[in-house]
């Protein structure tokens, strides 16, 4: 099925957010222009720029038109439960050194679906508060099959859309299925870099989210193992009950 208008401007303005013709801060253009040079309504062009909006790669400040985000958000593994928006729960992020390839644990490497000892692609990246008071380590794997194609994923920079976004352009594999197994730990079971980012002491209590995001036929598109400590660990949840 053909893509229809709204989604052909809002691909291409991901796509100049990708190659740095629309860079974080910069300006992106008003609905009148997109209307324009869609010649289109502008109605079709605003709805094009609020779908950006939430998803977190511009924003409206009033008054002066939308611009391009300045600081990447993402949630925490194991938030992305069936109904929730993309900014829902979203923390401010940035890349822990750079991605490259290693050797994932055989538990990560069997949600993969690759060999023990068979390695993949590793991007690291650091949520934290506003304040900078860190919350989460979550470590993305990408098969080799996914992460050659899919160039943005070597890069410490911010994806605009996000990693799931650019795989789905890249390689159209779309995921289907979500899985977190959560397990509890304590920070001495921890890598030490990963206790080191999070600030924690040894016997701190950390929730460790294994997510795996397949495609229909179970393909993995991504997984995921997040470390959350301290009080973020703590998780609450209000429903209302019928007697």
């Amino acid at each position: 099925m053909a893509p229809t208008l709204h989604e052909q401007i809002t691909g291409q303005l991901r796509d100049q957010m990708e190659d740095g013709t629309l860079p974080p801060g910069a300006p992106a253009p008003s609905s009148r222009a997109l209307a324009d040079q869609w010649n289109c309504s502008r109605v079709t062009a605003s709805d094009a720029l609020r779908a950006l909006a939430r998803d977190g790669l511009i924003v409206d400040r009033k008054g002066l038109g939308f611009f391009v985000t300045d600081t990447p958000v993402a949630r925490p593994a194991g938030r992305r439960t069936a109904g929730t928006a993309r900014l829902e729960g979203a923390l401010p992020f940035r890349i822990l050194g750079r991605p490259g390839y290693q050797v994932p644990p055989p538990h990560v490497a069997a949600a993969l679906g690759i060999a023990e000892g068979e390695d993949a692609l590793a991007r690291t990246r650091l949520l934290h508060l506003p304040s900078g008071e860190p919350v989460s380590v979550v470590t993305a794997w990408f098969t080799r099959t996914i992460a050659e194609r899919c160039e943005l994923l070597h890069r410490t920079a911010s994806i605009p859309g996000g990693t799931t976004r650019h795989i789905i352009a890249r390689t159209g594999l779309r995921p289907a299925l979500g899985r977190d197994v959560t397990t509890p730990a304590t920070a001495a079971e921890l890598n030490a870099d990963i206790r080191e980012a999070l600030g924690l002491d040894a016997d701190a209590t950390v929730l460790v989210v294994l997510h795996a995001a397949q495609t229909a036929d179970g393909t993995a598109v991504v997984v995921e193992e997040g470390f959350t400590g301290g009080g973020f660990a703590e998780r609450v949840d209000e429903y209302p009950m019928d007697a």
